[in-house]
């Protein structure tokens, strides 16, 4: 199969769509598809050079449909982040899914020797050393 071959005519090279894992045919990744349901289509991730076959690129805790890499928080639905950067701004802080302490997705954000873990919907949070 060459690099160019799109045999189903869906814009995507027939490599690429082959080349994830969770692929096994060329019909699973299309125009409109959105394979990982991250509210961006398989061809834009093909563009942005995304993973379409997962909703977080980047690990950061945030779908690839909510960072529309402008730098411009616009709320939780347009975060301004970078979906292939999970430390967008570059200030060395990051966000990611803790699943070990809750199993109910703990936003951690951390710095030096300090930790602080957020649940969503709550006031509180937790800081440690």
């Amino acid at each position: 199969m060459d690099a160019e071959s799109d045999l189903d005519g869906d814009g995507l090279p027939d490599a690429y769509e082959l080349s994830f894992d969770a692929i096994d045919n060329l019909t699973q990744l299309g125009v409109d598809g959105d394979f990982d349901g991250d509210g961006v289509s398989d061809l834009d991730e093909f563009a942005n050079g995304t993973d379409p076959t997962d909703a977080d690129t980047d690990g950061d805790g945030l779908d690839d449909g909510v960072e529309t890499n402008t730098g411009t928080h616009n709320g939780p639905t347009d975060t301004g982040t970078d979906p292939l950067n999970s430390d967008s701004d570059g200030d060395g802080l990051f966000w990611e899914m803790n699943g070990k302490e809750s199993g109910r997705g703990l936003l951690r954000v951390q710095s030096g020797g300090r930790r602080r873990d957020i649940r969503p919907g709550l006031v509180e949070s937790r800081f440690s050393r």
